[in-house]
């Protein structure tokens, strides 16, 4: 027993010295493991960005949509999810496990102990199976390199069928249809999956893999079910996979390397073979290089540790999706750049796409380019293009404010005239709605709204649908001006005006009507369906969407009263504890006091909410990081100014570094300064753009792409700076 304990500690204090001694600069400040718990459901494991590859320890069930829990026991490690989603799980495809001792593959389970996760790095102790395992990546590969303890048989199994499952206990959830794999003379194990279930549609897609050791195994052969098959080297079913054993001669140490392609095995082959003899540590320094080059974008002084390291930790996370599968679209074959996994852009296009469009034009461009490449084959532009199908679309066709910021802001690089085509037809073709029992759409919007001006109550999420709508025609009218049609963008910047439909001035909230325009019983400013009908608001409630006309907000004060009468609606909203920054509708709302002069009231909501809702916890997200876009909203935050996606200005709030410098694409930098910063010190005194007074509480998109200095002089105590300025007329 004394000695079994010995080899043990060995084994665990085995971290490389690159892992205990990260590098001095940006690397620390990343830390995997914010988020994983608490609803945050990020990954823990390495990937690269935008990479196919997103590894992750695969738990037993029931498990979150990455496939992870704290505290549970791990059934091996796999090579495919998605970060921070909600609803069904996908992926978590081809799952390895070490095991020592007598092979059983009916006893793949263990439990973890010494977690540690860094950029581009995983490890844990495997303590049933006497066993390290460590993960790194690269684009298109996943690395596992297993540290056996000694005087044990050593196995390596892998799963052709796992799958992010039954994490609700729904037919949807995620399964393998079939699986298909060939264990090659030359080593090679290769083969594929077909996959089906998991959040918005039900259609199966195929993934395949090329994976090999960097020591040959001593014996091999298949499992099904509990079932193993000796030297059997070809296996199919739904419950299947490959087993390889390992002598007492052989190192301890053996690495896995295990390609993927959504395209052919013959792909996945040639990205295994493009890695040549790359080893662990070369795989780990070529996963943190070409991180850096896209965290490297922001340099930050001052702050805090804490701030310091959920500021790169969220742009860390804003960069993981979606899924860049440029040149392996297995459905049709062209040379535009094609994305997997936009989950989705209603949860996105809200500060995802506003931070690539400052720091990442180029890939913001390749997006829209895919999205309209997808409206070119499948006819619409989408939601939500998750695995090559169209899935179900959650509020508007916010594809639409994609777009229409891309052309506000004037980047360039996509088809103008496409774009146009594609975005009229959401406002002018309905769609099809007999998809489910639930009368949502995929893509499109509801007839009803196109002859009504509203979204009737019978259908679910109606108020949420007609407001988001209304902005989606708000997007066309301006994308309709910058093509030229004037006529046609009066006619949508008048249709978006149709959020006032639902506007109840009796409660000065937007509430529901029937189709005979009647309003719908038992108003409450806190009612929420949590069914999966979603009735009236998609995941919300009145108080939820009670700010959401982004191009009218001066109409929306109006309607209130006026300025102050407006300043004490959000005052109630916030005091009432009726905000809430775990879900997307209202995220915006603590910048809006800027619209009514009492800017400090937004560095003040900002600022608590930044200390009080994000922490360098495993639980430190305010809820599913979906996809980036609570991590965006930290990053613009903390920077100091925030976006109101679809136009092309931001709204000043308070930052907490001394500085924020960004490297353009252009090779210009946009710094924000805040001098005499801390944390009492939230409020803005003065402001100065490139050595010129700035009096109002906005900057301008152009103002950040030509480069140049914002400059903030802070205070403890409100200055009345910006008080009286003219907010944009959205453009």
């Amino acid at each position: 027993m004394k000695r079994a304990c010995i080899s043990l500690v060995l084994l665990l204090s085995g971290v490389p010295a690159a892992m205990s001694n990260p590098d001095s600069g940006i690397v620390p400040f990343v830390d995997p493991r914010i988020g994983v718990n608490g609803g945050g459901n990020v990954l823990i494991g390495p990937c690269q960005p935008f990479s196919i590859v997103r590894m992750n320890p695969h738990m037993e069930k029931p498990h979150i949509t990455s496939g992870y829990k704290i505290g549970a026991r791990i059934t091996g490690f796999t090579v495919t999810g998605v970060s921070g989603t909600g609803g069904g799980g996908r992926y978590g495809n081809f799952c390895v496990y070490p095991q020592s001792g007598e092979l059983d593959p009916s006893k793949r389970l263990s439990e973890v102990a010494d977690e540690m996760a860094e950029l581009g790095y995983y490890a844990a102790n495997l303590t049933a199976e006497r066993v390290k395992a460590e993960l790194t990546s690269t684009e298109k590969v996943g690395y596992m390199r297993f540290t056996f303890g000694p005087q044990a048989a050593k196995h390596i199994l892998l799963d052709m069928t796992s799958v992010i499952d039954r994490f609700r206990s729904r037919p949807s959830d995620g399964r393998c249809v079939v699986a298909y794999g060939v264990m090659n003379d030359d080593g090679l194990i290769e083969g594929q999956g077909v996959f089906q279930g998991g959040w918005g549609h039900n259609k199966p897609y195929i993934l395949y893999f090329s994976a090999k050791t960097d020591v040959p195994c001593s014996a091999f052969g298949a499992f099904k079910g509990g079932e193993t098959l000796p030297g059997m080297r070809v296996i199919t079913g739904d419950n299947c996979g490959f087993y390889m054993t390992f002598s007492d001669s052989q190192p301890q140490a053996i690495t896995v390397k295990i390609a993927v392609s959504t395209l052919s095995v013959g792909k996945a082959r040639e990205h295994l073979l493009r890695s040549g003899d790359m080893d662990f540590r070369q795989a780990l320094e070529e996963n943190r290089a070409t991180w850096l080059k896209y965290l490297d974008r922001f340099r930050i002084e001052g702050g805090t540790q804490k701030q310091r390291t959920l500021f790169y930790t969220s742009l860390y996370r804003t960069l993981v999706m979606p899924t860049d599968v440029t040149g392996e679209n297995p459905q049709w074959q062209n040379s535009e750049p094609h994305f997997w996994d936009y989950y989705c852009i209603w949860d996105t296009f809200r500060t995802v796409f506003p931070l690539l469009s400052i720091a990442y034009p180029s890939q913001y461009v390749n997006m829209i380019r895919s999205l309209i490449d997808i409206y070119d084959h499948e006819g619409w532009l989408p939601d939500a293009w998750v695995v090559g199908g169209i899935a179900r679309q959650q509020g508007g066709t916010n594809a639409d404010v994609v777009i229409a910021e891309a052309m506000a802001k004037g980047i360039k690089g996509f088809d103008y005239d496409k774009a146009y085509l594609a975005v009229k037809k959401n406002a002018t073709v309905p769609a099809d709605e007999s998809w489910d029992n639930y009368q949502s759409v995929m893509a499109g919007k509801h007839a009803s709204y196109m002859e009504n001006g509203y979204v009737p109550a019978h259908r679910i999420s109606c108020v949420s649908h007609t407001l988001e709508y209304a902005y989606n025609d708000y997007c066309m009218s301006r994308i309709a001006a910058k093509m030229g049609h004037r006529e046609e963008a009066e006619v949508y910047a008048r249709r978006s005006m149709n959020c006032y439909n639902l506007f109840d001035s009796r409660t000065g909230f937007f509430w529901a009507k029937t189709e005979q325009g009647e309003w719908a019983e038992n108003f409450s400013p806190t009612f929420m369906d949590k069914s999966v009908t979603n009735r009236y608001y998609y995941e919300g409630t009145p108080w939820h969407y009670a700010m959401y006309v982004p191009h009218d907000f001066a109409g929306l004060i109006r309607r209130h009263g006026g300025a102050r009468a407006f300043e004490a609606k959000l005052d109630s909203m916030f005091i009432g504890k009726y905000y809430t920054q775990s879900n997307e509708p209202d995220i915006h709302v603590p910048y809006l006091y800027n619209y009514v002069g009492a800017q400090h009231r937004t560095a003040e909501v900002v600022r608590s909410l930044l200390s009080t809702r994000y922490s360098t916890r495993r639980a430190g997200l305010p809820g599913n990081d979906d996809s980036g876009c609570m991590s965006s909203w930290y990053i613009f935050s903390a920077m100091g100014f925030y976006p109101i996606a679809g136009q092309s200005f931001y709204l000043i709030g308070s930052p907490v570094f001394d500085k924020v410098t960004i490297a353009l694409e252009n090779g210009k930098k946009f710094i924000v300064q805040a001098v005499n910063n801390s944390e009492a010190n939230k409020y803005i005194q003065r402001a100065y753009l490139n050595g010129k007074a700035l009096d109002r509480s906005w900057i301008d998109h152009s103002e950040i792409a030509r480069g140049g200095v914002l400059r903030f002089e802070m205070g403890d105590k409100p200055s009345g700076w910006a008080s009286d300025c003219q907010m944009p007329i959205p453009m």
